[in-house]
């Protein structure tokens, strides 16, 4: 039998009480499984492809990045999104990095979605200088997310025409309860 993910609740119902010598083996690695690797990444380096930016927000392009590590969660660098596996739901640590040039005098806005939806408790501001010198942004933010939900991140500039070329990012899920 395949070891399995669960979730919280569930794990917690399995050893809830051992009295009864009945937690099997395969609810052991169950508990494992779910306990020391629930995670995904994605990131890119050397980039060098701009995307056009303004005060919308859009979906953040990974379009050169990779997939990087990924263990019951999906990370997918083509859709630009890491995907929650089943039994993955619970509490989320996501951290997200990037070092961007583009252009000159703008400040770029990056905020975390669930679903499409921005979370604002996860989300972060640079400002190119004059020059247009690399800038970067990061953020840090634990999330409630269920089995199937889509993470992204998103950007948009303060204003129209603007745009972007992330040289370095990351963004890593890890699920921590």
């Amino acid at each position: 039998m395949a070891d399995t993910v669960r979730e919280r609740s569930t794990l917690i119902g399995i050893l809830a009480d051992n009295s009864t010598q009945n937690i099997s083996e395969q609810d052991d690695r169950d508990v494992l499984v779910s306990i020391m690797g629930v995670y995904a990444q994605l990131y890119l380096t050397a980039g060098a492809t701009a995307q056009s930016v303004d005060t919308s927000w859009a979906t953040l392009d990974w379009v050169a990045g990779a997939n990087g590590l990924e263990d019951a969660a999906d990370a997918d660098y083509t859709a630009d999104r890491i995907s929650i596996g089943s039994g993955a739901g619970g509490v989320w640590q996501l951290h997200f990095q990037a070092t961007f040039t583009g252009t000159a005098s703008t400040e770029f806005a990056f905020k975390l979605a669930v679903n499409g939806t921005r979370q604002d408790r996860a989300s972060c501001k640079a400002t190119l200088d004059a020059s247009g010198n690399a800038a970067s942004c990061s953020f840090t933010a634990l999330v409630q997310l269920a089995a199937g939900d889509l993470v992204t991140v998103q950007v948009s500039a303060n204003g129209a025409s603007k745009s972007i070329t992330p040289r370095e990012m990351q963004l890593v899920a890890k699920r921590v309860a």
